[in-house]
């Protein structure tokens, strides 16, 4: 009862076990870790060997996993196997470990398996680290006195000579702008493509996720603010007031000063082929760009994006929108989807709680569609900020303009970075915002961070027939043939939206 009860007043443990259970099977495996149990966060690894089992179990406790070898008679006979147990308290970070641990063992005691995402998939060569100095950036123009202007983003920044871009990660270094996140990535992980998230965009398929530090925004409520604001934290305004700087030393070659900030970012390092090589070997469908905004590790967005293009994988962007035109027009050549957070459909809000202005958000929208990526929008409806109908109704109204087919993701809020005054959006209120986006004449509106609503369903906009059931980022089931609602014949927007 006291589990029922938990279940209740928090959803988001439920949510976060899925979550953890999804992303360690898949790694297992990819990995080629043989399990069963479907999708069940007790997790059975099969190794039919009971000897095999028991000494595999007892070194990875040495490792710190615990895990039950499991044999007859307590499995039948033959089929020994290793019982792991997830919980939503495990992080990231232990369920890297236990997978590292997991090849470690198996290699060590019976050849089992080969190197997992933490070990191998994307590793950078030691020729490849040689061959990566400072990258200059895309973008921008030289103006007198070695001041640059960047035109990546809105924000348009005139950056003096050793200063740095409202993102962190752009500086100028005597009138050439450079970044700082072309090598490095802080996070990379294999994710559903419904946590992005994408709904209409290949359903159950899996992307490779690829993030760097920074961001040109600065949202009070951010749900990965110690990645997305670190430079802004911790490197310095100025190249020459940084503590590398040595005053009146000579500039010596490849910008020694500007080096050294850059190997204070943290990640680590890649290249765009590393990337694409990853993104094959864990049979991802896609590369995402998300966590932190893309725009501001654009170089590298775009370099791995050409090489996935020609590898038959697909390009995906989880972005705030706050992007420039000639940068968007560019992407959109390698680009497939993006979904876009329209945050506010108030500019004030937007230069309060996230320091950027509303209308390029709008014009970025409508521009990747007419360009033809495939677009879902997504708004965090934050309690007393941008909840009433009157702005639910004017999001709902601009998306409807762009395309009646777009899907709207109106998600859960959950108190976070600055943001710690107001309560968890309330369910009530996102289906009182989905009913918004229906009678304002879009055919897709999902409510998200709420599994098991049913909000997260696809239905049929013209009869109404359930066509793709989802729990959380899990599709149970997939009833699109051909684009079309197996029941009216109804054509059914989408990229590779068909079931098998």
């Amino acid at each position: 009862l006291q589990a029922l009860a938990i279940v209740r007043r928090e959803p988001q443990q439920r949510e976060r076990l899925w979550e953890n259970t999804t992303w360690f099977r898949s790694q297992m495996t990819k990995a080629g870790f043989e399990l069963r149990g479907g999708e069940h966060p007790i997790v059975p690894v099969m190794l039919y060997d009971a000897e095999l089992a028991q000494k595999m179990a007892a070194e990875l406790l040495r490792e710190g996993i615990y895990v039950i070898g499991f044999s007859y008679p307590v499995v039948p006979k033959g089929e020994a196997r290793i019982r792991v147990q997830l919980t939503a308290a495990h992080t990231r970070e232990q369920l890297e470990h236990a997978v590292t641990a997991f090849h470690r063992v198996g290699r060590e005691h019976a050849d089992v398996g080969w190197a997992p995402a933490a070990l191998e998939m994307g590793a950078v060569s030691a020729k490849e680290r040689e061959m990566s100095p400072l990258h200059e950036a895309r973008f921008y123009e030289r103006l007198p006195d070695d001041k640059v202007l960047c035109t990546l983003c809105p924000h348009d920044c005139h950056i003096p000579d050793g200063a740095r871009g409202a993102c962190g990660v752009r500086y100028n270094r005597a009138g050439t702008l450079y970044t700082l996140v072309y090598d490095k990535v802080v996070a990379r992980e294999v994710n559903p493509i419904e946590k992005k998230p994408f709904f209409h965009f290949h359903p159950g398929s899996f992307a490779y996720s690829i993030s760097t530090v920074g961001c040109n925004l600065r949202c009070a409520f951010c749900q990965n603010w110690e990645i997305s604001q670190w430079p802004k934290e911790h490197l310095p305004k100025h190249v020459e007031t940084g503590r590398h700087a040595a005053a009146g030393a000579p500039p010596a070659p490849i910008c020694p000063l500007l080096a050294d900030v850059e190997r204070e970012i943290p990640g680590e390092p890649v290249t765009p082929e590393s990337l694409v090589r990853a993104a094959q070997t864990t049979r991802c469908r896609s590369i995402s760009c998300t966590f932190t905004e893309p725009t501001i590790f654009y170089e590298l967005a775009y370099d791995t994006a050409v090489l996935a293009r020609e590898k038959g994988l697909k390009n995906n962007f989880v972005s705030n929108g706050f992007i420039s035109e000639a940068p968007l027009r560019e992407l959109a050549t390698v680009l497939d989807a993006a979904n876009i957070d329209l945050k506010f459909f108030k500019d004030e809000s937007y230069r309060r709680v996230s320091r950027a202005r509303l209308q390029p958000i709008l014009d970025a929208i409508r521009l990747y569609h007419e360009l033809g990526v495939w677009i879902e929008v997504t708004t965090l409806v934050i309690p007393g900020i941008n909840d009433s109908d009157a702005e639910l109704t004017g999001i709902a109204e601009f998306l409807c303009s762009v395309s009646p087919a777009l899907p709207w993701h109106v998600t859960r809020f959950y108190p976070a970075y600055e943001m710690l005054d107001r309560p968890p959006t309330g369910v009530a209120t996102l289906r009182r915002a989905r009913e918004i986006g229906f009678k304002a004449g879009l055919k897709y509106v999902y409510e998200g961070n709420v599994p098991g609503e049913g909000g997260e369903n696809t239905w049929c906009p013209e009869c109404k027939t359930l066509l793709i059931e989802r729990y959380g980022f899990h599709v149970r089931s997939n009833r699109i043939r051909e684009e079309r609602c197996p029941e009216c014949g109804a054509h059914i927007e989408g990229v590779g939206i068909s079931g098998a």
